[in-house]
């Protein structure tokens, strides 16, 4: 899934990980800080991260898609794909069973603790993200399948790219 050339899901990602970072910061600040303002911050963004996260797994799909069978990439990014939504999955949970806010000024331990799960899933999926592009070049012009504009230039995407030159 491109548009004009570049891959969506890089252009995508960024909006549930803002989204859920910023609930997990709001939900721990509940506890020094109690305040129904930041309960109700911390629903909004982790349902904004969640509507995000749907659009950025679709994208993904596509691209992943994309990516030959035989590529040394594929074991990591099955962990990217599985990682990132297994954390879709927690802050769902955490949206469920948070409802819709009432006039309480902290949230519930259970939600809190969906949230730091669903925020450290978050970590280790954006980790792996990373790895895909910066160490394998995924989604690079002419470096692993990908065909958007590139010019990234770091030392996992130039022995990549030797390795496929021999």
């Amino acid at each position: 899934m491109r548009f004009r050339g570049h891959p969506i899901h890089p252009m995508l990602v960024h909006f549930p990980i803002a989204f859920w970072s910023t609930a997990a910061v709001c939900d721990v600040a509940t506890l020094f800080y109690p305040d129904f303002r930041l309960v109700e911050a911390a629903y909004a963004c982790v349902a904004a991260g969640v509507l995000g996260g749907i659009a950025a797994i679709t994208a993904g799909f596509v691209e992943y898609a994309a990516v030959a069978k035989s590529h040394p990439a594929q074991g990591t990014l099955s962990a990217h794909m599985l990682t990132m939504i297994s954390a879709w999955m927690i802050f769902v949970s955490s949206l469920v069973l948070r409802g819709v806010p009432s006039a309480r000024a902290t949230v519930s331990p259970l939600a809190l603790g969906l949230d730091l799960c669903g925020f450290a899933a978050l970590i280790a999926g954006a980790f792996l993200g990373g790895k895909l592009v910066y160490g394998f070049g995924v989604g690079i012009a002419g470096i692993g399948g990908g065909s958007a504009g590139g010019g990234i230039s770091c030392e996992g995407v130039n022995s990549n790219r030797r390795e496929r030159q021999r």
